[in-house]
């Protein structure tokens, strides 16, 4: 479990990247020096899991976005409303989905969940909402864009990318009607303070894992 940015998830995802790619530096020196000394690096293999914005902060690591001039007083919130920048054009989140990330993987498991309302469920899935189609606005067409650039990485070499959307229904009727629930807060966090979710995940498709 990734620690680097750990209570530090408010700032910029130029540094919370770099803190990540760091990190998993780290790691993977670590991992080569052992493997070294058995004579077996080509085993090594490395996978992410993210979830919300954690996402986003590991594609960032993968690109090398943060050695780039950083922009003063741009923080997370902004850059997820598209509010760093007057042109959409120039936003991080827009020029972010340029980056050739996910092309990087063999593959892609996308999980959503109807009861997240933290995350639209279609940003989640990486595909297009009822509503993008009728939206003929500037704002509009640079979401069809981003979708397009995104859907452009995990479409190449088809035939050896694994690409699974997977949806999670949550019953959070046992959590009672709070604003938790009624924000949609809670489904979202679930995916990640359910230990047994994670493990059936990785128990059921251990090929994507390895």
């Amino acid at each position: 479990m990734s620690e680097a940015n750990e209570d530090k998830t408010s700032g910029d995802f130029r540094e919370m990247g770099s803190r990540l790619a760091q990190e998993v530096i780290s790691f993977l020196k670590k991992k080569m020096d052992k493997a070294s000394r058995s004579g077996n690096l080509k085993d090594i293999k490395l996978s992410f899991v993210g979830h919300s914005i954690g996402n986003l902060i590991i594609r960032t690591a993968l690109t090398g976005l943060w050695i780039l001039k950083k922009l003063k007083g741009t923080q997370c919130i902004h850059q997820l409303t598209f509010t760093d920048d007057p042109d959409l054009e120039n936003t991080f989140i827009y020029n972010l989905s340029k980056e050739k990330t996910l092309a990087n993987f063999r593959n892609v498991l996308l999980l959503s969940s109807p009861q997240d309302g933290y995350v639209p469920y279609h940003s989640a899935r990486i595909e297009p909402c009822p509503a993008s189609s009728l939206d003929f606005s500037r704002r509009g067409k640079i979401f069809m864009e981003m979708l397009n650039n995104c859907l452009d990485q995990i479409r190449t070499h088809s035939d050896d990318r694994v690409v699974m959307r997977c949806d999670i229904n949550f019953n959070t009727s046992s959590y009672g009607r709070n604003l938790n629930t009624l924000i949609g807060r809670t489904a979202h966090i679930e995916f990640l303070e359910s230990d047994i979710f994670a493990k059936f995940i990785m128990w059921s498709f251990p090929e994507l894992f390895c």
